[in-house]
């Protein structure tokens, strides 16, 4: 998932490749969660940022909102914790930075600690 400012953009075509889909935020069109949760019942993957967006600060995440909880119950999938650090600054205007970015995955949450049953 990610918002519809990102595939408007000259790389947009590679984020549609890699199976990406754009969210209009704000909107209360159900498409995206329709969408999002049909992936996650067929078994796919699904990445979004629980705050609803990037959090750039180091050491304090954004309050989180309900929707990747809420989508981990209907679809009965797992919620998996991760981190992605080094992605400030990867572009020099239209130039890229060579740098390191790290992902990170923390254990598996099951849909039965979320506190409700799919």
């Amino acid at each position: 998932m990610g918002k519809v400012e990102l595939f408007e953009t000259s790389y947009g075509w590679l984020l549609v490749a890699l199976g990406a889909f754009p969210v209009r935020r704000g909107s209360r069109t159900p498409r995206p969660h329709e969408t999002a949760r049909l992936i996650l019942e067929q078994g796919g993957l699904l990445s979004l940022f629980p705050e609803g967006t990037r959090v750039r600060e180091r050491d304090e995440l954004g309050p989180p909102r309900r929707g990747a909880a809420r989508l981990a119950i209907e679809a009965g999938a797992p919620l998996v914790p991760a981190a992605i650090t080094g992605t400030n600054r990867l572009l020099l205007g239209p130039i890229p930075v060579p740098k390191r970015v790290q992902v990170a995955f923390s254990t598996p949450i099951p849909v039965s600690e979320l506190g409700c049953d799919p």
